[in-house]
């Protein structure tokens, strides 16, 4: 699919029947800049609005919008529904749900809104998911990359005084970390250890998280392992390794993809 440019700057692109459009989350994210996506602010994540012209002109008769949980927070409500309403404005029936990609057969905790929204009036229902049957330790590699290993300086400053699971599990589990200087019971979200028994947090594109393998070495996920997280397979995922000069891009892309299940689930449920 070839890159049309800046969405701010597009004035024309060929005949659409599915316009998709995950907007930058960078200043609604919890953990962003806390910005806001106000109407004309300049924020990254204000690019929503330049949307609304592409899809008035050429009016795809399905859109799904992609984000982080807090857009339907209340901080940040207001500006949702006005969308809504902007789309509603152009004929379009809107259906929002948040889900989680542990409810779609990845073991990773990653809440994401999705807006389905259709044209003439057609409906439209979430499934709920189905059982997770695998933990973390299902999507690590074999022979992981010493490159991630953790430095024999970090380990001595990694506190580990949490009991790991004893079975699979859906949850995340802290086995410990690095405590913060204000409050040693805290561990920074990039220095936290994780036990593979339970479900991975949300996949970040610069932060990977940690865990102790099944051989029992400290490190970070690979940036195979983050993409096997996002539900890509084996081919594929091998397909951005070997096209991706840098290892630090595969958890750029990763962090910024769609869990693929979640998306499987909700086209199936389209076009069913």
């Amino acid at each position: 699919v070839p890159n049309f440019g800046d969405i701010t700057k597009i004035t024309e692109v060929p005949e659409h029947d599915l316009f998709t459009y995950s907007f930058p989350c960078q200043d609604i994210s919890t953990s962003g800049y806390q910005q806001g996506l106000r109407q004309n602010s300049g924020t990254s994540s204000s690019t929503l609005w330049a949307c609304e012209s592409i899809i008035a002109q050429y009016r795809p008769s399905v859109l799904l919008l992609e984000n982080v949980k807090n857009l339907v927070s209340k901080r940040y409500k207001a500006d949702f529904d006005k969308w809504l309403k902007i789309l509603e404005g152009l004929g379009y029936t809107n259906y929002y749900k948040v889900l989680n990609a542990k409810d779609f057969g990845v073991p990773q905790n990653r809440e994401r809104v999705f807006v389905v929204s259709l044209l003439n009036n057609r409906t439209f229902e979430f499934t709920k998911g189905f059982p997770l049957d695998s933990c973390l330790a299902d999507y690590l590699d074999e022979t992981p990359d010493e490159s991630c290993f953790v430095t024999e300086y970090t380990k001595s400053r990694i506190v580990l005084d949490r009991e790991d699971l004893t079975e699979k599990s859906d949850t995340i589990h802290l086995l410990g970390g690095i405590p913060r200087p204000t409050n040693p019971n805290i561990f920074g979200q990039d220095t936290t250890v994780y036990s593979i028994k339970g479900v991975s947090p949300a996949i970040t594109t610069k932060h990977p998280h940690r865990v102790i393998d099944e051989k029992g070495i400290l490190r970070k996920l690979t940036g195979s392992e983050c993409l096997r997280l996002m539900g890509l397979n084996e081919q594929e995922i091998q397909a951005v390794v070997s096209t991706s000069k840098y290892k630090t891009h595969h958890y750029f892309l990763a962090g910024n993809s769609i869990v693929v299940p979640v998306l499987e689930n909700i086209f199936k449920q389209i076009y069913q």
